[in-house]
């Protein structure tokens, strides 16, 4: 399992540990585990799904380094 942070400008919408996070990339859905390599990458319009939670967003950014996602999005 990893950290993942999920936050708007206006506030943290989620913030805990998941085994798979699924983001909508640029060049299309893209998924995180343990472990993965240092990602940056801007997310497009579509759903983030983090363990069993969901969350529509209109664009984004993810930076993932060290076993820990940092994802600020627009929603």
């Amino acid at each position: 399992m990893f950290d993942v942070l999920i936050v708007t400008t206006e506030k943290v919408l989620f913030e805990n540990k998941v085994k798979s996070l699924v983001l909508p990339g640029e060049h299309g859905v893209f998924e995180i585990l343990d472990y993965h390599k240092p990602v940056m990458a801007r997310l497009m319009g579509g759903n983030i799904f983090a363990g069993v939670n969901v969350f529509k967003i209109c664009r984004g950014i993810v930076g993932f380094s060290k076993n820990k996602a940092t994802v600020i999005v627009e929603q």
